[in-house]
């Protein structure tokens, strides 16, 4: 502030007599040297641009980070607990939040697993994003046969991805067979999935499928279970590797139940949170 009114009294505006100004003092005088320069409309505008930059001055930087009032009843979520062999998964849905808590409803679970003070981290899936959080179990309520687990409210979240552009790699051994209107000239191959999403895979074939083919994924994952899926593929081509593998495909997912969807993103936070361990 007194460097930009030295630069203005150099220039020949004689903004002050005698010490130079500090503080609210100099705040002032160049405030109307401002509205007398430029105008009272810009004037406030800078002003107000100034103020709400100072008001953001010491807030996390990571453009990846929210503010934890956005869970909302009814998203899905995946609670990662620390076990003895690493770590172990359940599946919940938000029952409700507030400034403090965040109440999960849970499937039963030996309540030593989520005893108060157990860390935890817990993955949330809203309309159109994705988040994560590190948090506390504070207490474990059973009441009418309804599970409930009380975690903590960190201040921030953290935006993972775009649900449907979850991606995650891979390494689950599959069937894709194609989908014909007569059945008998349906090709099977076996290959591997390499990258899976809620909206798509990569697959590693031992032949070439032509983009465009309707197909259909068959799939055994301890963590999704044994699944069917109907997909498309988008794009084939050969790879430079050598092995029983020298073609890739790209293929989009068509017509997911709901409960097909969340297991595959459920999966993809498990796998990105297993990588991060390693």
């Amino acid at each position: 502030m007194n460097g930009l009114l030295w630069q203005l009294s150099d220039m020949g505006t004689p903004l002050w007599f005698g010490d130079p100004p500090t503080g609210d003092r100099a705040r002032a005088l160049l405030t109307v040297y401002l509205a007398t320069t430029l105008g009272l409309p810009l004037t406030l505008f800078l002003m107000r641009l100034a103020s709400r930059r100072a008001k953001t001055r010491g807030l996390p930087k990571k453009p990846s980070l929210v503010t934890a009032d956005r869970i909302r009843e009814g998203w899905t979520a995946t609670i990662e607990l620390p076990t003895q062999r690493g770590s172990s998964r359940l599946q919940a849905s938000i029952a409700s939040a507030d400034r403090n808590y965040v109440a999960l409803s849970i499937s039963d679970v030996p309540s030593a697993a989520v005893a108060a003070g157990t860390p935890l981290r817990l993955f949330v899936v809203g309309d159109t994003a994705a988040y994560w959080f590190a948090s506390i179990a504070r207490d474990y309520v059973v009441r009418n046969d309804i599970k409930t687990l009380y975690v903590e409210r960190p201040a921030w979240i953290e935006k993972v991805q775009r649900r449907e552009h979850f991606r995650v790699a891979a390494r689950i051994t599959a069937t894709l067979s194609t989908i014909e209107s007569v059945a008998e000239l349906s090709q099977m191959l076996r290959g591997e999935v390499q990258d899976i999403s809620a909206g798509g895979f990569a697959i590693a074939l031992p032949a070439q499928i032509s983009p465009g083919t309707r197909v259909r994924l068959r799939l055994a994952s301890e963590t999704i279970g044994e699944c069917s899926y109907e997909a498309r593929v988008v794009r084939s081509a050969a790879t430079p590797y050598p092995g029983p593998f020298r073609y890739r495909a790209h293929c989009e997912l068509m017509h997911l139940t709901p409960e097909n969807r969340e297991a595959i993103i459920a999966y993809c936070f498990s796998a990105q949170r297993g990588m991060a361990h390693d």
